[in-house]
């Protein structure tokens, strides 16, 4: 048989429809680094043989890139299961090293659960969430269609042990899968027929051992430690663009407008002006528009255009001013490309006061037209329908927000926070409908029960008068209001999971958390799902839905939230690597170097971790309650038992800490006794969720000590088994 040839180094993609997005992004990623990729959507011509050009194309090409998400594995039938069954039965003539398969992974489906051909569990997997694409995966991809199939092996599934302490890397380094006649995993046809024998010859039930080959979210390599690491996925203006590629689509940054009077509200109007634009422009799926906490980072910044959009990762800019005068508001706005800074589109609009907020959508949908965004009626209709339309309701809203904010960044949280409560009470007074302004409110609430209310007592009465019943009260009502009024359908379902964790009845939460992760698309704040959601064994997809914000708001708090992520869900270098590019963008602080500390007590570096705990001076006393727990978690590493006696002293009054460090020191019976006070209070349930996630520990108390807690679990049908991303040598169970 003569030798097959290839098209100088051609590429076919293969996705489900439901995934054409990130597959566009792959693509986009893939030809900007000088890669030749076959995409369906993009090569085929009208007449051309569309079945016969597709089997053409991968018999042709050099690598075959299928996408793999929870699309695809709802899916039974599919075009793309016959380009993958294709692809397959080409590895019949191939050497058993070539390199043809690399199989993507756009969310957080694991390999054990892909509906997949067994041919893609033997090649190296690829995560790259929401099909964002970092040049290091694309310079690899480039190397292989050059014939450097060498490079194919730079990065094994074996260098995941760079992720973990090396007193752990021997026992995670293989998993064992025991087999008793209800195994859900995959396994080859040799392994089948190995079981068979072992029936026949041993009894029913034995251990089948495999290779764990966890693949790593990208192909790329890190300097932080001198290991082989997950490069993150950063915002195209991370990566040396001016701004966002033109293949991916419009995108628009509305900085905050300037207040040109000095009226003590003026800023307050400017900043929910600014704030009415992004929310109807982000109604428009066609469109990228960064988040408000993003935007709001350039306040009264003298930043140039082009560095702002290369910063957000943007093609454009809106910048703006507000001029009120009596009853009259004179409001000015422009579009500037920020490539060439040209002025796309600029109006002056003035207006009575009371109609200023009218003018939000017609300035979005001027910059959208300008943009080149479709606008039918009912997209429109979305875009007038998210404004508030009265200038107290948002006055009082964003004094509200600007104290939400300080109080989660500066503190101290809980007064800030009851300050913050006056102005979204005064905004829902005039607006009961006001969703997000119910979810910001209901905060306070859960951090007297969570934080203030353990330890001090069923008298407990917070400084605003409340008690701890009625205080559990108001937490439901507005997660019921922001539930009923909310909507966003994927922020509704982030409600949804919040809502219920607070409940009695966690029947349903499991999927709720997975609905929400899928589903949810927005930048607004997600309260605790995150947490949750790890403590619950959904890890990848809260880190993937979080790599997917990123695009959105680059700047915010995201890049620590997957920090952690990564870290709880053991791997703690990319923990790292996402540190060091938030720090980069916006600079050091506690929350990066918290990360950072946490990131290197898993990999064992502890001389690392103490250094920066003293540089960052985490005992200050404003520092937030997960930080504190540092000081616990920091010394039990070590090992250094003879301090949890004097610790141990300083929490009898804070059961949540008392159990973090009782379960970190390996006092199982103090832990026990924490968790059963715990357990018992308003909310203890969800304590507990909390404690555990900010141990890092693994179980934290044994579940017979929390019987309230173990009967929500065992109702709503919910695994308990979080993970360990530390190793505390004193604790042993």
């Amino acid at each position: 048989m003569p030798e097959q040839s290839h098209p100088a180094g051609e590429a076919f993609l293969s996705y489900a429809s439901q995934d054409a997005e990130a597959a566009a992004r792959i693509c986009a990623a893939l030809r900007a680094a000088g890669v030749a990729v076959w995409l369906d959507k993009s090569e085929l011509r009208g007449g051309d043989a569309w079945d016969a050009q597709i089997k053409k194309h991968i018999h042709d090409c050099v690598l075959f890139l299928p996408v793999i998400s929870a699309q695809t594995n709802a899916r039974t039938e599919g075009y793309f299961r016959r380009e993958w069954k294709l692809a397959t039965r080409r590895l019949l003539d191939m050497a058993d090293d070539a390199v043809f398969l690399l199989p993507v992974v756009i969310d957080g489906t694991r390999e054990a659960d892909a509906r997949v051909p067994e041919e893609f569990l033997h090649a190296q997997w690829t995560r790259l969430p929401g099909g964002e694409t970092p040049p290091a995966f694309a310079q690899r991809v480039r190397q292989l269609l050059g014939g450097d199939h060498a490079a194919a092996h730079t990065v094994r599934s074996a260098d995941r042990g760079a992720q973990e302490p090396a007193a752990r890397r021997a026992r995670s380094a293989r998993s064992w899968l025991w087999f008793a006649g209800r195994g859900r995993h995959r396994v080859g046809r040799a392994g089948l027929a190995l079981v068979a024998l072992l029936l026949v010859l041993g009894g029913g039930a034995f251990w089948y051992h495999r290779a764990v080959q966890d693949a790593p979210a990208a192909i790329a390599a890190s300097t932080t430690g001198g290991a082989a690491s997950v490069a993150p996925a950063a915002p195209a203006a991370a990566q040396g663009s001016p701004g966002a590629s033109a293949d991916e689509g419009p995108s628009v940054a509305v900085l905050p407008f300037v207040a040109l009077s000095s009226g003590p509200d003026d800023g307050y109007f400017a900043d929910g002006l600014t704030e009415e634009i992004i929310n109807a422009l982000a109604a428009l799926p066609d469109l990228l528009v960064t988040a408000r906490t993003s935007a709001f980072y350039f306040k009264g910044k003298e930043i140039p255009v082009p560095e702002i959009a290369a910063t957000l990762g943007v093609a454009h800019i809106v910048e703006g001013s507000v001029r009120r005068s009596g009853d009259t508001a004179r409001i000015t706005a422009q579009l500037i490309r920020a490539a060439d800074g040209f002025h796309l589109w600029s109006e002056t609009y003035d207006q009575p006061l009371g109609d200023a907020f009218a003018v939000q959508t017609r300035i979005a949908e001027s910059v959208a037209t300008a943009l080149g965004v479709l606008l039918d009626e009912r997209r429109r209709g979305m875009m007038a329908d998210i404004g508030v339309r009265d200038v107290e309701v948002f006055v009082a809203y964003q004094r509200g927000v600007e104290l939400f904010n300080r109080a989660h960044n500066e503190g101290p949280l809980v007064p800030l926070l009851a300050r913050a409560n006056s102005e979204f009470e005064a905004a829902i007074a005039r607006k009961p409908d006001l969703a997000y302004a119910h979810f910001q409110h209901a905060d306070y609430f859960a951090h007297l029960l969570i934080d203030e209310a353990p330890g001090l007592g069923a008298e407990f009465v917070s400084e605003t008068g409340l008690s701890i019943d009625e205080a559990a009260r108001r937490l439901a009502a507005d997660f019921d209001a922001a539930f009923r009024y909310e909507r966003d359908a994927g922020q509704r379902l982030v409600v949804q999971v919040v809502r219920t964790t607070v409940s009695g009845d966690w029947r349903g939460l499991g999927d709720q958390i997975a609905r929400a992760l899928a589903a949810w698309e927005t930048c607004r704040h997600g309260l605790w799902i995150d947490q949750t959601a790890i403590v619950f064994g959904y890890g990848e997809a809260a880190l993937a839905h979080d790599l997917r914000r990123e695009r959105c708001d680059p700047l915010g708090g995201n890049w620590t939230r997957s920090a952690i992520t990564a870290i709880w869900i053991g791997r703690p270098l990319d923990g790292l690597a996402y540190a060091d590019r938030i720090e980069a963008l916006r600079g050091q602080d506690r929350d990066v170097m918290h990360a950072r500390i946490l990131a290197y007590l898993a990999l064992g570096r502890l001389d690392e971790a103490e250094a920066l705990y003293d540089a960052g001076n985490f005992r200050a006393p404003e520092v937030s309650e997960a930080m504190s727990l540092l000081a616990l978690q920091i010394p039990a590493t070590a090992g250094r038992a003879a301090d949890w006696e004097r610790l141990r002293t300083t929490l009898d009054r804070d059961p949540g800490r008392l159990l973090v460090g009782a379960a970190v020191f390996g006092d199982r019976e103090t832990a026990n006794r924490a968790a059963a006070e715990i357990d018992a209070m308003t909310l203890g349930p969800a304590i507990l969720l909390r404690v555990t996630d900010r141990c890092g520990c693994g179980l934290p108390f044994d579940l017979d000590a929390a019987p309230h807690f173990a009967r929500l679990l065992r109702e709503g049908d919910l695994p308990w088994s979080p993970p360990a991303p530390i190793e505390f040598p004193l604790k042993n169970w």
